[in-house]
């Protein structure tokens, strides 16, 4: 079955008619880590040329070094700002916290908030906890810094696309549980969920034919795992969705294509935080793949940078500060 005619045309425009198809693995990584970091870092805001960018090496888990990409937003230094912090994509296994300099940099101008975007450890390097440890300690100096930084720590919030909304998800958790910190919003785009989905969670063969693939996500979920993807037992709380208990998260809003293979997995966690008293906003973007704001020029990605720009702004809005 073939879902090409189903795509919004302004994507297959994007793609020039042939959006890219193909599993992500060993053999190709370091391409397919290429091409991730060159479609990201295609998108730039002209308006939000004026944000600032800063590198810093902060102190990741057991001591080790994690840089920072740090962008504040033109206004007085002195005026208390939200927080936000954000992991790239790239399924685990690729992309870089730099690639995504023109998301966060508009990010931080549209809501004039101070964005920090990790270089968290991919999974080629260090498997579950490593990765999620480097974003949790990122967090916990954007708190701990937070008048140098110029955040107000009532108004901190996590986000990312694909692996870095599974990673913001699973981030979630480990704020609930240690209550070292308070976030106000998990913002996930199209994240990665279930790794049960494309191997025991069986999914309509319209799903992920494009970009992000069933083979792409056993890979990045195996990698990530340590172990197969799709095992009776997985280490918490790597995979959101295989979680029992979602009481007492922060407020969530999940962003996710109607042709993403993750569709499926993302509006069943929805439905579950939903049944468990989160907060919870999803929006389903019709003919849209897996990282479709890249295609920049189209209404589909016009219309989830505004949503986004809504959201953000109505979860600081709602704190006092």
């Amino acid at each position: 079955m073939n879902s090409k005619n189903l795509i919004n045309p302004g994507l297959l425009k994007f793609f020039n008619n042939e959006p890219p198809a193909g599993d992500v693995n060993a053999e190709n990584l370091a391409q397919m880590h290429q091409i991730f970091v060159a479609q990201s870092k295609a998108f730039r805001d002209p308006n939000s040329d004026s944000v600032k960018v800063t590198r810093q090496i902060i102190t990741g888990p057991a001591k080790t070094n994690l840089e920072v990409l740090i962008y504040h937003p033109e206004i007085p230094r002195g005026t208390p700002k939200p927080g936000i912090l954000h992991m790239h994509g790239g399924g685990f296994v690729a992309g870089t916290a730099e690639m995504n300099e023109g998301f966060c940099k508009k990010m931080a101008k549209d809501l004039g908030a101070v964005v920090v975007s990790v270089d968290y450890r991919l999974a080629t390097e260090t498997a579950f906890p490593g990765p999620l440890e480097d974003c949790y300690s990122a967090l916990l100096w954007m708190s701990r810094e937070q008048k140098e930084l110029g955040i107000d720590n009532n108004k901190l919030a996590i986000t990312g696309e694909s692996a870095g909304g599974a990673l913001a998800a699973q981030l979630a958790f480990l704020v609930r549980d240690r209550k070292e910190v308070s976030i106000t919003l998990q913002y996930l785009t199209h994240p990665m969920l279930d790794d049960r989905t494309g191997v025991t969670n069986d999914v309509s063969p319209l799903l992920g034919e494009f970009v992000w693939t069933r083979g792409s996500n056993q890979f990045g979920w195996s990698s990530f795992l340590g172990q197969l993807a799709g095992l009776g037992e997985v280490p918490y709380p790597a995979v959101p969705a295989r979680i029992e208990n979602l009481q007492g998260l922060a407020p969530c809003h999940i962003v996710c294509g109607a042709l993403d293979l993750l569709v499926i997995e993302n509006l069943a966690y929805a439905q579950r935080l939903v049944s468990q008293g989160v907060p919870t906003e999803v929006h389903m973007y019709p003919g849209a793949l897996h990282g479709f704001m890249s295609a920049t020029l189209t209404d589909l990605a016009k219309n989830y940078f505004e949503e986004r720009k809504q959201v953000f702004q109505r979860a600081f809005a709602s704190v006092a500060g």
